[in-house]
């Protein structure tokens, strides 16, 4: 489902950070952490699978972890890092097997989006296995996962009012550890979508706008998911302006920790470029 190379995680860069859920002492299955909002277990959604955040691993592949997230409109998005994911929707025919379209977005040397088809095997509502079958004759661009949900992050129920705020990111390059772009996005009651990004040493008068909505297909359930412009991109160490400008279809969760602080992590992509990414409140 991903083609993750060795290079991929050398520098990080804002839209192309790597997270953990460590962060927020998540664990499959239950686990340990601050603890769900609600106590309401959701039903799976059409696809047998419940919606929520996926704890994943990648067969044959090095990355420690991945992540898929699935939402009850049948949405998902997997990434392991910050230059691979695979992003799509999922279908249901009746009685038949799970199956799904989307792209395999990753960068090796350039970037390239691959589209395919994803297979599901429910094993149960929490766990599954998928395969990503890329179309054409690249073979590389397929693989298999194995996916278990996370419960204590999946079940923490997720509103309007819990998701609007102002979230920051800073992203420090990993060889220099000089600040190399910062950004601010905005989420407002009504699921409106602001921000912007600066980029040190870039042309001043570039650095991506964004825009667009957000919403919350089940309340019950710590995913988001939405549609963002981003507008006068800079280019960065591994994408043109021209790449990253463009429509994103996404999909998110948020974290919550002591004292109101928050981070929101989203991902998605434009069919040309993956963007990842991770602020605090």
């Amino acid at each position: 489902m991903l083609k993750p190379t060795a290079s991929v995680l050398s520098k990080c860069s804002l839209f192309f950070a790597v997270i953990s859920l460590a962060a927020c002492g998540g664990s499959s299955n239950g686990g340990s952490g601050s603890g769900p909002e609600g106590t309401g277990d959701p039903e799976p959604v059409a696809t047998g699978v419940k919606p929520g955040v996926y704890s994943t691993t990648i067969a044959g592949d090095a990355t420690p972890q991945a992540f898929t997230l699935v939402s009850s409109s049948g949405e998902y998005g997997l990434f392991a890092n910050a230059r691979a994911g695979t992003f799509g929707t999922l279908a249901l025919g009746n009685g038949e097997p799970i199956t799904g379209n989307g792209a395999n977005v990753f960068f090796d040397e350039i970037w390239q989006s691959v589209d395919g088809t994803l297979d599901v095997n429910v094993i149960n509502s929490e766990e599954f296995t998928a395969a990503f079958t890329a179309a054409g004759s690249d073979p590389g661009a397929g693989s298999d996962v194995t996916a278990s949900r996370i419960n204590e992050l999946s079940n923490r129920g997720l509103t309007m009012q819990a998701l609007s705020d102002t979230y920051f990111l800073s992203d420090t390059d990993r060889d220099t550890g000089v600040v190399s772009q910062t950004a601010s996005v905005t989420i407002d009651a009504d699921g409106t979508v602001t921000g912007s990004e600066s980029v040190p040493g870039s042309d001043p008068d570039k650095g991506c706008i964004i825009s667009g909505t957000v919403s919350i297909p089940d309340t019950a359930v710590n995913i988001l998911e939405g549609n963002l412009s981003f507008t006068n991109c800079a280019t960065i160490d591994s994408a043109s302006s021209q790449q990253r400008n463009g429509d994103y279809r996404v999909i998110g969760y948020l974290l919550r920790f002591d004292a109101g602080a928050k981070r929101l992590v989203f991902a998605g992509t434009n069919n040309k470029v993956m963007s990842l990414f991770s602020g605090d409140n």
